[in-house]
């Protein structure tokens, strides 16, 4: 049983979690199909973003979870979403309509000052300009030199630059 202090938080469901963001005292859990989770370790308690609670949230499909100072940045089927961490509002949605390259799935997202760098599903990698609202292809369904697919999932930066890794290796 839970400890007299602590609320009974819900069991986080899903088809899968993807790639967790955190920050403070919140995790944030992305599920393909189920939306959004955010968990309090601390009070055990939970917040959710999915058909039920938040009917007009763009898309439940997410892949990703990034946190920066403010926002929560979210790879999902229909692109990127980003969120106002306090507050938990949609900011704003960058879709194809925005220049994401191929069809628009990000598979995921790395925040980095005034850019965003994403991964999708078969449009290579792109760079999210914060200020402009606008997708710069870096590989657009074009394999990157050594690599055999589009399709890339990316690691934490090191340095100045992420790092990129294809569904197939070389």
């Amino acid at each position: 049983p839970a400890p007299a202090n602590r609320a009974s938080a819900p069991p986080v469901v899903g088809e899968r979690a993807h790639g967790l963001g955190r920050a403070a005292n919140h995790v944030w859990i992305p599920t393909v199909g189920d939306g959004l989770v955010m968990v309090d370790p601390l009070t055990n308690s939970t917040r959710t973003w999915n058909a039920t609670t938040a009917p007009t949230f763009p898309d439940y499909r997410l892949a990703d979870a990034r946190t920066t100072v403010s926002d929560v940045w979210l790879g999902a089927g229909s692109g990127v979403i980003r969120m106002d961490r306090a507050s938990g509002t949609v900011l704003h949605s960058y879709t194809r309509a925005d220049g994401l390259p191929g069809d628009g799935v990000v598979y995921r997202v790395l925040p980095d000052g005034a850019n965003v760098y994403v991964g999708m599903r078969n449009g290579g990698v792109g760079t999210l300009d914060v200020g402009s609202r606008h997708v710069t292809p870096i590989r657009n369904q074009t394999p990157l030199p050594g690599c055999p697919s589009a399709q890339v999932h990316m690691q934490p930066p090191h340095g100045r630059d992420p790092w990129v890794r294809p569904t197939r290796g070389p």
